[in-house]
């Protein structure tokens, strides 16, 4: 049976559909043994002796040494946008000792994303853990960033884990200190699990795990002009706020420096792309195309009307959701478009 402990309440500015009452969180370890008591979390640590097997290719007699046990947990509430934050304490530390806080589990292909401690002998780490579809590899860790000197761990030190996520952005801070950013490529779109993943030979507390939901992020890429301004204003970003996605486009955004600086920035942050790609505009494709090498979701749009000559050669073979400059046209891809998200996020 899975077990409670409580939590902090949200920001109830951040609060999310997944975060957003005052309940307890309920856990299930996938992996090694844990222990609950309250607000208090600890793996229990320990030393795991590994199977030799009669066709190793170690030398006659000897025996590798023991290795850390490993340590899975996860709970009922998911996140897609986010911070995830908890307190933890390692009972004594060594060469294998890990903790990060899982912000996207999936069941199906076993992909987690975690972000923490001790990571890849790093002090600090984000990383992917993907699995191998080869049935004698377990799979290995793909690493996004590893940063400071681990020396600098310490036992019966309590360090506060905060881990922010927009989009494929994900930003560690510990003890308040922004420490580690990276940009995940591929990241789950839709809403997943979160929880702690634990590696050592000894207990490692976690204690005051909180999960404050944000709304995912949309951002729209067009052409400037008063014929667009409708499309966008009546339809996309409705249509988006139905989905109870934020939705900004290039011309809202404010504030000092570089345009394209802040318009990399906010796809980064976004979990899906909307563009327009009437008429073809620069601006527009090199949008579409840094958000492509990002394996951003992309909606392309275009209008059937305006006398344009065929889509360019590079993203004709995408899918691209035509409408008309007209009332059923509008009705059309306003139902589109809410059929794009969604499947891209994952709502009924």
């Amino acid at each position: 049976m899975p077990v409670e402990t409580s939590r902090r309440l949200a920001d109830p500015e951040s609060a999310s559909p997944e975060t957003g009452s005052r309940k307890k969180l309920s856990w299930m370890p996938l992996i090694g043994e844990f222990a609950f008591d309250d607000s208090v979390m600890t793996f229990k640590g320990k030393e795991i002796v590994p199977r030799v097997s009669p066709d190793s290719a170690l030398p006659a007699g000897e025996v590798p040494g023991p290795l850390a046990a490993v340590g899975q947990v996860i709970c009922d509430r998911s996140m897609q946008d986010g911070r995830l934050s908890a307190r933890v304490t390692f009972a004594s530390v060594s060469r294998a000792s890990v903790c990060e806080l899982i912000l996207a589990y999936d069941h199906g292909t076993k992909r987690q994303i975690s972000a923490g401690l001790g990571g890849s002998g790093a002090m600090f780490s984000i990383r992917e853990w993907v699995p191998t579809a080869q049935l004698d590899q377990q799979g290995g860790f793909k690493h996004y960033a590893l940063g400071g000197d681990r020396v600098n761990l310490h036992a019966d030190q309590q360090y506060r884990i905060e881990v922010k996520v927009k989009g494929s952005q994900i930003d560690l801070y510990v003890d308040g200190v922004h420490v580690n950013s990276a940009i995940a490529l591929d990241r789950f779109n839709q809403p997943r699990q979160v929880g702690v993943y634990c590696v050592d030979y000894h207990d490692v507390s976690i204690e005051d795990f909180e999960i404050h939901g944000a709304l995912p992020k949309a951002f729209v890429v067009m052409e400037f002009s008063e014929a667009y301004d409708d499309l966008y204003s009546q339809v996309i970003k409705r249509v988006c706020e139905e989905r109870k996605l934020e939705v900004v486009r290039a011309d809202e955004i404010y504030g000092p420096g570089v345009i394209i600086g802040d318009v990399i920035n906010r796809i980064n942050q976004s979990q899906v792309i909307i563009a327009d790609i009437t008429p073809t505009n620069a601006n527009v494709f090199f949008e579409v195309g840094y958000a492509f090498a990002l394996q951003k979701p992309i909606v392309l749009l275009a209008r059937r009307d305006n006398g344009a000559q065929a889509l360019p050669f590079d993203v004709s073979a995408f899918r691209v959701l035509f409408y008309e400059d007209s009332i059923m046209g509008k009705a059309r891809v306003e139902e589109g478009l809410r059929r794009h998200l969604r499947e891209i996020l994952g709502e009924p």
